[in-house]
């Protein structure tokens, strides 16, 4: 699961990759007006030592500008 709170209004849309698949999102809105977001890849295959997941997060606004993207490797646990 990957998750965030959005407090910019400016942001309409959040994508999240794992390696090549892109995972749908889901909003919700709070009572402070901040929106939570998550994401859950119900098949992901957990990471190891020698083979994390590339995960990548981008943020856009509404006309389809990355307004902050982030990458990295999916955790491992051990």
């Amino acid at each position: 699961m990957y998750y965030g709170v959005i407090s910019n209004n400016a942001v309409s849309t959040v994508r999240v990759r794992m390696d090549s698949v892109e995972q749908e999102i889901t909003f919700i809105e709070i009572d402070t007006g901040e929106r939570l977001w998550f994401s859950i890849f119900p098949d992901e295959p957990q990471s190891t030592k020698d083979d994390q997941r590339e995960i990548s997060i981008e943020v856009l606004n509404s006309a389809g500008d990355i307004i902050w993207q982030e990458h990295f490797k999916g955790r491992y646990i051990f």
